[in-house]
């Protein structure tokens, strides 16, 4: 993971000095435009030739993907430690549930983080615990009180942050205040012992009006020290869609050219089956290649694919 000096480092270097608002404005025009004539035919061309996993290699590097997620606002402990369990042991206790690996992590609200910590430490896996916060699911919580929920969950035992970008200020331009909360929440992530939680940034992409501007707000994030920049938040009218992963996975291929840093993608809201997260891993292995078919690279936000992945198990069982 990239180090605080690095990014700090970086973003001079592309900015040819601080962050202004002429700066980011000046930058962001210069990343390759998203033209919707060109996308949309060369994505559905790509989903045509996506092939979903037939066995249990390709089911396991599927479930390894997934971030197991429950926000739900009635959830209660006793629902989290249950998740917790399902992603450690997804095909569930028997004889042959070793088929499937744990999950990437469990995704939970912040108040949550204390036991789901502990129920994760007692299993021992090796599954990341991430919480939303600051502000989740619209971003328009006062700076302090996002920045006490950051605090909050990493002060819990979070591995890693899911916060959502100030989606009012990219519409309107003001590209200083986007940059300035996700450089924040990069600051806030780091531990006392030098350690540090890994950040995930939501643009909402379902509600947002333009390619150009999911492919701005992406570039943004990843300028002020994202190591994922993900697309919905699941709570939004719209969720995940082939094309606006697709606008996020090139902002991240220009990143990483511009860069050398690698960085990852987490596809959000309505990813349900299996043919679905196919045709999703096809666009990352054509604009990343096949290194981005990783948990370093892509994750799945969801609950329901779990589900589908342990029903195409039956046939194979």
């Amino acid at each position: 993971m990239t180090d605080l000096t690095t990014v700090l480092e970086t973003s001079h270097r592309l900015l040819d000095g601080p962050p202004t608002e002429a700066r980011l404005h000046e930058l962001i025009d210069g990343v390759p435009h998203v033209a919707p004539e060109e996308l949309e035919p060369w994505v559905s061309a790509q989903l045509a030739q996506a092939r979903p996993p037939v066995d249990l290699a390709g089911l396991g590097v599927l479930t390894g993907l997934i971030d197991l997620t429950s926000l739900a606002p009635d959830d209660t402990p006793e629902r989290v430690r249950d998740l917790v369990a399902r992603a450690v042991r997804p095909a569930g206790e028997t004889a042959d549930a070793v088929a499937l690996p744990p999950t990437a992590a469990v995704c939970l609200h912040a108040d949550f983080v204390a036991p789901a910590r502990q129920a994760l430490d007692a299993a021992d896996a090796p599954v990341a615990l991430a919480a939303v916060a600051g502000g989740f699911p619209h971003g328009r919580s006062p700076l302090a009180a996002k920045v006490a929920e950051v605090r909050h969950a990493i002060d819990c035992g979070a591995d890693e942050i899911d916060i959502v970008i100030d989606r009012g200020a990219l519409v309107s331009g003001r590209l200083a205040d986007v940059h300035a909360w996700v450089f924040d929440a990069r600051r806030l992530v780091e531990r006392g012992d030098g350690s540090r939680a890994l950040l995930k940034v939501i643009l909402e992409t379902g509600e947002l009006p333009s390619y150009d501007l999911m492919l701005a707000g992406a570039f943004l994030a990843l300028l002020g020290g994202a190591d994922f920049v993900k697309t919905s938040t699941g709570k939004g009218r719209r969720g995940a869609t082939p094309e606006a992963a697709a606008v996020l996975l090139q902002a991240v291929a220009h990143w990483e050219a511009e860069t050398g840093q690698p960085r990852g993608v987490k596809i959000a809201g309505g990813v349900r089956t299996v043919d679905q997260a196919a045709g999703y891993v096809r666009l990352a292995r054509t604009l990343l290649g096949d290194d981005a078919i990783s948990p370093a690279r892509l994750r799945f936000g969801a609950s329901g694919l779990l589900d589908d992945v342990v029903r195409r198990l039956d046939p194979l069982r």
